[in-house]
Formats: C-alpha cells, sequence, structure tokens
C-alpha cells in the first residue's frame, strides 16, 4: 500500500507536459508542507532529533521545504511509519500532536 501511495504522490507533484492540474496539486501540497507538516516537525520532532546530538542519529532540522523531504524517501517513510503508529513523539516527550495536528501530518504524506 506504501508503494501505491508514493506512486499517487509522485503524479501529483510531477508536472506532466499540458497538464495545469498537476501545477496547482504541487502547490496545495506545498502550501500544507509549509502551513501544517513542517510546523510540526518543528513542534514535536527538531527537538530531539535536531542538529545536535540528533535522536538514532536522526537530523530532522534540514526538512524545511517539501522538496528536502521528498528527496530522502527512506527518512520521510520512517517518520510516516512513526507518527502514523503513534510512536513518535515518544510518550516521555514534553508536548504531543492533537489527534487532529497528527492525522493532518500523517494524511499529507
Amino acid at each position: 500500500m506504501r508503494k501505491c501511495a508514493r506512486f499517487l504522490l509522485l503524479l501529483a507533484v510531477v508536472p506532466l507536459p499540458g497538464v495545469m492540474a498537476a501545477d496547482k496539486t504541487r502547490t496545495d501540497l506545498e502550501n500544507e508542507f509549509n502551513g501544517k507538516v513542517r510546523p510540526f516537525l518543528e513542534t514535536y520532532c527538531v527537538t530531539c532529533h535536531g542538529r545536535e546530538k540528533p535522536e538514532a542519529d536522526l537530523d530532522l532540522s534540514g526538512v524545511t521545504t517539501m522538496a528536502a523531504l521528498l528527496n530522502d524517501g527512506p527518512r520521510w517513510n520512517l517518520m510516516l511509519e512513526r507518527v502514523a503508529a503513534e510512536e513518535m513523539p515518544p510518550a516521555e516527550a514534553k508536548r504531543h500532536p492533537s489527534a487532529e495536528a497528527r492525522r493532518e501530518t500523517v494524511d499529507w504524506f
């Protein structure tokens, strides 16, 4: 199922010649990334997975654009799996997203 989702996302973000809807979809995805996903990562992930001593050697501080995220498929797949399974942020974390914020982020992926 994940491969199907990745394929559909790829279709949505790679504009095809003469297809204007693909450009709009890419813009929509970038806007959603900037408005929801990036703030989610900054609020709930980068505290532990930042530049200094990143937990599990996973530095997410460079994920500031949709392109940066999409260029690293294995990392965003891992992020999706952990967030969707509610494994991240961990129980001992100081801040936890609302169910709605988590769902919006997972849905974006």
